[in-house]
């Protein structure tokens, strides 16, 4: 029997296996509930919707004003007027916008928004600048810049965080489920796949007629093929999905990168490519860590918890121990967070400027690069060893 069917065959068959691809797919589909319910109050609908009433509720306070029977000065009176004004012809426009959106015009809904972003801006430079802290400022002007872009898009604002657009839920199923679960439910499998020929301590593999070395290149080559393909099926799962019930989107839908000055955008199949780049490499780094770790571990449970330490654990200590910080970058795991890397939010997380797409790259690279020498060496010197694997 071809060496790749029985690999296949018995990973079908076991259970250890599926249950985790099950629960992957559990995922998927729970977290886009989660973004259809939980996201509608965060919705550029649901945000209109709770700004209209409260320039109602601001409407109503300067018209309390006017007949509370106190005597105001010709000042005050004038400032009330104004502010009634400005008031009406906010409600004017969030009340216009959310028209246009409920027909979806986009365009110009988007339009009546924007008016209403710039109005806040420039009320907090008339105040100079204490109306809103700074960072209140720069979502205001990255929401102007998202807006617009969206404008010539002619397309429907998604919900930063609770997206449910096709291209816009692969985004969010890239970067929330691969670093920690996706991860874990591989490293699951891989360990599965490469310690289940260890039998009592014997290596059953060895009594194949076949080298060891090209039995591990097997191995490998095999997990990561499997690896790979349960991974973008994952990525297809969430696009077909969220495609069906909510639309495809846009491959031009612009996404914020975060930055210092001025508010920069990138379109999202820029973002998706360098993700997928950054992952599809964090995967290879893992099936080879796995193949490694086997060598030297024959017990599932300790090579998983190695196996999770190394990958999961590791970012989360250069990330929460600020003497790490300086040295985050050359941590390959740190890049499994591709979409905080590639949108520079690690930069201020961690921070790092030196965490960017390219080292990573560079840093996955060269990961991968060495774990390949030294599965070489460790299996060309496996085979003039007994197959008896544990030590007696």
């Amino acid at each position: 029997m071809n060496y790749y069917r029985f690999l296949f065959k018995k990973t079908v068959k076991n259970r250890a296996t599926s249950v985790p691809l099950v629960l992957l797919l559990v995922s998927i589909v729970g977290l886009y509930v989660i973004n259809q319910t939980s996201g509608n109050f965060f919705s550029y609908k649901g945000s209109l919707t709770d700004y209209h009433e409260q320039t109602k509720e601001l409407e109503e306070y300067y018209v309390g004003l006017q007949n509370d029977g106190v005597e105001y000065s010709a000042d005050e009176v004038a400032s009330f007027e104004a502010g009634y004004d400005d008031v009406i012809e906010q409600s004017m426009w969030s009340a216009k916008a959310l028209q246009l959106a409920e027909e979806e015009k986009w365009d110009e809904a988007l339009s009546y928004s924007i008016n209403l972003l710039n109005r806040q801006l420039e009320a907090n430079e008339q105040a100079e600048g204490s109306l809103f802290p700074a960072e209140h400022v720069a979502v205001l002007k990255g929401d102007i810049e998202m807006y617009e872009q969206l404008q010539a898009l002619e397309q429907e604002p998604d919900t930063a965080g609770y997206e449910t657009f096709g291209f816009n839920y692969v985004f969010r199923v890239m970067d929330s489920l691969f670093p920690v679960l996706f991860m874990l439910i591989l490293a699951v499998l891989l360990t599965e796949i490469f310690l289940n020929s260890y039998k009592k301590g014997m290596n059953i593999n060895a009594l194949l007629p076949m080298s060891f070395v090209r039995l591990t290149a097997k191995r490998i080559w095999f997990s990561s093929l499997l690896a790979g393909t349960v991974y973008l099926s994952t990525l297809a799962i969430s696009l077909a999905m969220a495609s069906l019930v909510k639309g495809s989107g846009h491959v031009l839908y612009p996404v914020l990168l975060y930055s210092t000055g001025l508010p920069e955008t990138s379109p999202i199949w820029i973002v998706l490519v360098k993700m997928l780049i950054l992952q599809l490499l964090g995967i290879l780094s893992l099936v080879l860590l796995v193949s490694l770790i086997s060598f030297f571990v024959q017990n599932h449970l300790v090579s998983l918890l190695i196996t999770l330490v190394v990958v999961i654990g590791s970012p989360m200590v250069f990330k929460s121990i600020e003497a790490f910080h300086s040295i985050a970058h050359l941590n390959p795991f740190t890049y499994l967070a591709s979409g905080d890397v590639v949108t520079r939010f690690i930069m201020q997380d961690v921070p790092n400027s030196r965490a960017t797409f390219e080292m990573g790259i560079v840093s996955l690279g060269v990961f991968s690069f060495m774990l390949v020498l030294i599965n070489v060496v460790l299996a060309f010197r496996h085979e003039k060893k007994p197959m008896y694997a544990a030590k007696t």
